[in-house]
């Protein structure tokens, strides 16, 4: 084991007892060697993270059957469904609520619900359109946006707008954001607000970015897509809407821990990477350095633990080996049991 939390230690120390949200470059903590193979880390238990297969849900030990395939997971809550979310197809979300499956959303058309880090609450855009989306110029569409609380398994507000929409999404509503207080970040007609259940819209102020890919939103606030330095611009925003930057994070495919003090990712070269942004550290995995495609990440177990897959069921050699990683020390661990490479299966949408 590497002597990395020794380092965490000192880092703050030196910012005074307390260390700062990133404020300057992050120092780099290579992982020297890497394994070589898959086979020779060790062997540790189950995840707990959940997973899908042959007609059957896995979720922490429990199982449930079950033909909804698509899977969002976040600090313990769990959402499963089926659909594309494509205008005017037809999905199907549940929450799971110990071996149940209690109904999120019986009509209109829904993509994959999005889960705040910290598993509170759970958001969702609903569109209905009166009309053909792909053969009419212009569609009156009904957008409502939900935030669900968890705890309380309830729907905690919504917000509807209806509107004319044109090719393309031109004149729609989007949502790209939900933090950890239950706070949405949406954009209507090519405008960002910031929406609390139970308040009004406020205008995001600030620098304009892309705001429209698949960014996961910082726990503390959100994250937005900085289109000249390619990268994830994270920070707070206020009561009035008013954006504070606090850092970047250069590869915008990875996933915020619950308490989003981590993040986790996969470089394009092939490495994983955990950014301890309070820390001042960027954490190389100890993941053996596989020129594959097909490993990629899934998310975090813990607040100090990281799952990656590899999974491919179509090349000459079928492989499904779950990987966990510390956070801290960056090492890692075969995991116990999960997806066979015997059949299609299923973990969190996540690369």
């Amino acid at each position: 084991m590497r002597q990395v939390a020794g380092l965490v230690a000192c880092v703050a120390l030196l910012a005074g007892g307390t260390a700062p949200v990133q404020a300057g470059p992050m120092h780099d903590v290579p992982y020297d060697p890497l394994p070589a193979t898959v086979e020779e880390l060790p062997q540790g238990g189950p995840t707990t993270l959940p997973w899908w297969q042959d007609g059957v849900l896995h979720v922490d030990g429990r199982t449930i059957e079950t033909k909804l395939s698509r899977i969002a997971h976040r600090a313990g809550t769990t959402v499963v469904g089926k659909g594309s979310g494509y205008p005017a197809s037809k999905t199907d979300w549940y929450l799971v609520v110990r071996k149940k499956l209690k109904p999120l959303v019986t009509t209109g058309t829904v993509g994959l619900p999005t889960i705040s880090a910290n598993g509170r609450w759970i958001a969702w855009l609903k569109e209905t359109y009166f009309g053909d989306p792909y053969e009419d110029y212009g569609v009156d569409t009904r957008h409502e946006l939900v935030v669900y609380d968890v705890r309380k398994r309830e729907v905690r507000d919504s917000y509807v707008n209806r509107r004319t929409v044109y090719d393309d999404g031109d004149n729609g509503m989007g949502m790209w954001g939900l933090d950890n207080r239950g706070r949405v970040a949406l954009g209507i007609a090519g405008q960002d607000y910031i929406w609390r259940p139970g308040h009004r819209l406020v205008t995001l102020k600030g620098r304009s970015y892309d705001n429209y890919l698949d960014l996961d939103s910082w726990p503390r606030g959100i994250t937005q897509y900085a289109r000249i330095q390619d990268a994830g611009l994270y920070g707070t925003v206020d009561r009035k809407g008013r954006f504070d930057k606090q850092g970047l994070v250069h590869e915008i495919r990875g996933v915020w821990s619950a308490g989003g003090e981590g993040y986790f990712y996969r470089t394009e070269g092939g490495s994983f990477w955990v950014d301890r942004i309070d820390d001042g550290l960027r954490i190389q995995l100890g993941v053996p350095d596989v020129d594959d495609d097909n490993i990629g990440v899934v998310g975090w177990e813990s607040d100090t633990s990281v799952i990656a897959w590899q999974h491919d069921t179509y090349g000459d050699v079928k492989v499904s080996v779950l990987l966990r990683c510390d956070a801290v020390t960056g090492d890692c661990e075969r995991v116990e049991g999960g997806p066979t490479a015997d059949s299609r299966a299923e973990m969190q949408e996540r690369t």
